[in-house]
């Protein structure tokens, strides 16, 4: 395929009273629309300096246009670099949201796990206090058991003791 060149186009303005064909490769509408705009300019500068020549007023018109151009210009740039700034910031924090996330799921599974180990010490825990009430309630049967030996002993000794002392 071939590329078609854009096609030229014509438009007759008036700059300043004066009238001029301009070619380019733009539209009518935006050609007309450039040409008002320098046409505005050199109306601007001629108030300011009524008895300057055409090229006097052209040349003054062109350095104003040209400061606009150059400030609009300093203006894309710093939003630019605005923009670059916000874009690194955006990437940065969502760098830390990632990194925050992670952490967040690995403190949650630490705690899950740590939670898991509780209720199993709690379940051991539970365990072994019943293993200590049974040995206690063991030991209390012991004990009892004790107790009744030494009556028993106690009282077969006074037993003993009351047929020696009867003898």
């Amino acid at each position: 395929m071939m590329e078609r060149k854009p096609q030229m186009e014509r438009a007759n303005v008036k700059i300043y009273g004066q009238d001029y064909t301009i070619s380019g490769d733009k539209e009518h509408a935006y050609i007309e629309r450039v040409a008002a705009y320098v046409d505005e300019k050199m109306k601007q500068v001629s108030s300011v300096l009524p008895n300057g020549s055409i090229s006097e007023l052209a040349a003054l018109a062109a350095v104003n246009i040209t400061d606009e151009l150059f400030s609009r210009e300093s203006l894309v740039d710093e939003a630019r670099n605005r923009n670059e700034q916000l874009e690194n910031d955006a990437r940065h924090y969502i760098q830390l949201w990632e990194e925050a996330k992670k952490s967040f799921l690995q403190y949650k599974d630490e705690a899950q796990r740590a939670w898991d180990e509780k209720a199993e010490l709690q379940g051991r825990f539970d365990s072994l206090q019943g293993e200590a009430n049974e040995l206690r309630g063991r030991l209390q049967d012991f004990e009892d058991r004790l107790r009744a030996a030494e009556q028993e002993r106690d009282g077969l000794n006074a037993s003993l003791a009351a047929q020696d002392e009867s003898r």
